[in-house]
């Protein structure tokens, strides 16, 4: 971000018209932070950035999960899969209070939310962490979202078009275990569990000793699957059998 040095050599006093050439590949080396922006290899404080490319390639148009795993000390959490409703909440450095842990985000230098951007619409994102974010004062306390949005250039116009479409449904319900069932399933787990702790076959050289004791003894079984009336099976299930 800058221009071209030029050297001219003022022969009298008329005045002089100068245009600088831009450098558009120092863009790239520069991180913007609180008070304007700077190198890189200059940048002390803890800063994290992502550009406009790594937003576009993350495959999702919602900014706030775009930028899930690639800035480092930012937490992401997608709470609902809601549509219009499926907003990450974005921590920096963790929670640090249960009164809220919000960033304070700045979109083009100005406080406002930016769950409405479009990924395309933005240039950069930089999280200031720690004392990279004291010069915005007490509200900066969870850290500081700073974005810059894209700008128009000179040149040809350029048109793209990008579409996509999602759909969100519900996961059939599962057929859950009845109370015979859960018997035989913990038996199972129990006896397995217990072969692999005292390394036998299948999961040692040992054979099998025979000491392993049910959870649930064959004595207590609950009777016909899924009863429809009153049943004390639940209250046999729960009492293990020892020996």
């Amino acid at each position: 971000m800058g221009y071209q040095a030029r050297e001219i050599a003022v022969v009298d006093t008329s005045p002089l018209k100068v245009t600088l050439a831009e450098e558009a590949h120092k863009v790239e080396d520069v991180v913007i932070v609180g008070y304007g922006v700077q190198k890189k290899e200059s940048v002390l404080g803890a800063i994290s950035q992502v550009n406009n490319e790594q937003l576009v390639n993350s495959g999702t148009t919602n900014i706030t999960n775009a930028i899930t795993g690639k800035l480092s000390g930012v937490t992401t959490i997608q709470a609902s899969g809601q549509p219009g409703n499926n907003d990450a909440d974005i921590f920096v450095r963790g929670v640090s209070s249960w009164n809220g842990s919000k960033p304070l985000v700045l979109v083009d230098g100005v406080e406002r939310s930016f769950t409405d951007l479009d990924p395309n619409e933005v240039a950069s994102i930089s999280v200031l962490k720690d004392a990279s974010a004291a010069i915005y004062g007490i509200g900066a306390a969870d850290g500081v979202i700073l974005i810059t949005t894209k700008k128009g250039s000179e040149g040809t116009p350029r048109i793209s078009y990008e579409g996509s479409y999602t759909f969100t449904r519900n996961y059939k319900y599962l057929d859950v275990l009845d109370a015979q069932e859960y018997m035989n399933i913990a038996n199972v787990y129990s006896k397995e569990n217990y072969l692999y702790n005292n390394k036998q076959y299948p999961y040692g050289g040992l054979a099998y000793d025979g000491r392993w004791t049910p959870v649930f003894s064959p004595k207590r079984s609950p009777g016909p699957r899924r009863p429809t009336g009153p049943t004390t099976c639940c209250a046999a299930a729960t009492r293990p059998i020892t020996t």
